[in-house]
């Protein structure tokens, strides 16, 4: 009887290492995938804030003055920072999904 108690208990301490190990693994995955998320949408954030901070459009003034007649002032601006967001949102979104694929495993 002490034998099979021996067994018994050896089994199950084998049993809880492995189930340890397993959801260990799962939970460091997990955690590094999620602080990569993390990590690029705070570059994505300050790429953004960047683009709209620091594009300043720079033309001759008679391609200025003929383009003020029909468009708004911040007409380069705003599409070099749309396309400029599209590109980093694009990007942003490839790298997500290769983050939890990776995580997937």
């Amino acid at each position: 009887m002490p034998a099979l108690a021996l067994w018994f208990g050896s089994l199950f301490g084998s049993l809880v290492t492995w189930l340890a190990k397993v959801f260990t693994q799962r939970v460091a995955i997990g955690a590094a995938a999620i602080a990569a998320i993390v990590a690029l949408t705070a570059g994505f954030m300050a790429a953004l804030s960047s683009l709209v901070s620091g594009v300043v459009a720079v033309m001759p003034s008679f391609v200025t003055q003929a383009a003020g007649l029909f468009l708004p002032d911040n007409t380069r601006l705003c599409i070099s920072a749309y396309a400029a967001a599209k590109v980093a949102a694009w990007l942003y979104t490839w790298k997500v999904k290769a983050i939890s694929l990776k995580a997937r495993g």
